[in-house]
């Protein structure tokens, strides 16, 4: 009689393991290793010339992303849109109708004058190549928040990290990219100021005051792949979320040092499950456990 018992329970107890397993599985985000971007299940290949749109897209459900790969071919009939073959693939996660905006120029003879991201010397494709920022890349889990940009900018002249955490348009955080000023590379700051781009109005670039509150895991590798001259590094980012007081959702930033190109993820969400995902699978085991209780006290099996 015992010993059916123990079966019986066993056999509960691992069927309900399961459906827990299940129920809740679909709403953990997945968890990256910070040295390659194949964890995000991004393979960029230009080995057949050209690279494949479905290249830019990762695997991950709850993965929030922008590709801006050379420049946005919605704005074809633009005077400014020279060389005619430098279009790529353009995608916004969460808005379909989303095109790459134009950016303002700041200083000198064409102050005042909207421009095709990224802006480039004499239009050439390879001279806008040198400030492209071809994807941002953003995810989560419990514990720690992920980040990946791939850019064919020299990475001493990318912009740190920027977030805004709260919904003000403030950027009052960032995480720091390259070692400037008093700051090294994970740096993760409470900012309370910003250097602005020299050309264009797409700051904010580099933390210029605030205090270290924590430390972000930062690897810049080669991809190997080249893109009108310039080759592609990847930028990615770890960091714990309790450095950044656990948010719930951010906009996030980045540019470079003249503004040439700028990249922005708006209204992201921090994905954590959800209480009742897992409150009905503990009820029905809960449940279960005083079904068969109740069972045993009145002597069935």
């Amino acid at each position: 009689m015992k010993k059916t018992r123990s079966r019986k329970f066993l056999t509960t107890l691992s069927l309900t393991a399961v459906m827990l397993a299940v129920m809740t599985g679909s709403v953990i985000a997945a968890t990256y290793q910070i040295n390659t971007l194949h964890n995000w299940g991004v393979t960029l290949d230009n080995s057949s010339g050209d690279l494949r749109n479905s290249d830019w897209i990762p695997d991950s459900l709850t993965a929030d992303y922008v590709v801006e790969d050379n420049m946005d071919a919605q704005w074809s009939g633009d005077s400014e849109f020279k060389p005619s073959n430098y279009t790529g693939y353009h995608k916004n996660s969460q808005d379909p109708t989303w095109k790459e905006p134009k950016i303002q120029a700041k200083s000198g003879y064409w102050s005042g004058h909207w421009f095709i991201q990224p802006s480039g010397y004499y239009y050439t494709a390879e001279s806008r190549e040198e400030n492209d920022i071809e994807a941002f890349y953003f995810d989560s889990d419990s514990a720690n928040a992920y980040f990946a940009l791939v850019v064919s900018k020299p990475i001493d002249d990318m912009g740190d990290l920027a977030l805004d955490l709260n919904g003000d348009s403030t950027y009052e955080y960032g995480i720091v990219l390259q070692d400037h000023d008093s700051l090294t590379r994970g740096d993760v700051c409470s900012v309370t100021s910003w250097t602005e781009p020299t050309d264009f109005y797409t700051g904010p670039y580099r933390i210029n005051g605030g205090t270290t509150i924590g430390t972000a895991t930062v690897s810049i590798v080669d991809s190997g792949v080249s893109d009108y001259g310039s080759t592609n590094s990847v930028i990615e980012i770890s960091v714990p979320r309790s450095a950044l007081g656990d948010p719930s959702f951010s906009d996030l930033h980045a540019t470079t040092s003249c503004g040439n190109d700028v990249v922005e993820l708006e209204n992201v969400e921090w994905e954590v499950p959800e209480f009742t995902t897992i409150a009905i699978p503990v009820g029905m085991i809960l449940g279960l456990f005083y079904f068969y209780r109740r069972k045993r006290q009145s002597g069935g099996e």
